[in-house]
């Protein structure tokens, strides 16, 4: 009898484990195919650092006259992933932000030749919290 329950157990263990990992459901992140370009300039001498992140994680900087570009750095999936949802998080395509002063932060992103942006640093005009929160996580990511 003990034979009988072990051989019963021992073919219904791989059925159970079968069906149990067959139910979990993986999401698939939202695919990133915009980039989020950031950066800031101004001041005396009105340099622009300006970098981009594309969908993989990569971060390019925009450098000399010509607009070369290297890449500077590469996020882990999941650093790219917080990004991207905390952009589509602050709904950025709603905001309606461009105050620039002497010195300047911008963020912009779009696709197909249509884009959006948003700039700040006149003093007497407070940026959206969302915005500046944004900025200070991506360029965070650069150090």
């Amino acid at each position: 009898m003990n034979n009988r329950l072990w051989l019963g157990i021992r073919g219904l263990l791989p059925l159970i484990l079968f069906f149990s990992c067959a139910s979990l459901k993986t999401e698939k992140a939202p695919k990133n195919d915009f980039p989020i370009i950031f950066g800031n300039g101004g001041g005396i001498t009105g340099k622009l650092m300006e970098y981009t992140l594309n969908g993989n994680g990569e971060i390019f900087q925009k450098t000399g006259l010509k607009g070369q570009t290297k890449k500077v750095k590469t996020l882990t999936p999941v650093e790219t992933a917080e990004i991207f949802n905390k952009f589509r998080q602050i709904s950025f395509d709603k905001i309606q932000f461009k105050h620039p002063g002497n010195l300047y932060y911008f963020l912009r992103s779009g696709s197909g030749g249509t884009f959006h942006e948003v700039i700040w640093g006149d003093n007497k005009y407070t940026c959206p919290d969302a915005v500046s929160e944004f900025y200070m996580l991506i360029i965070g990511k650069l150090k």
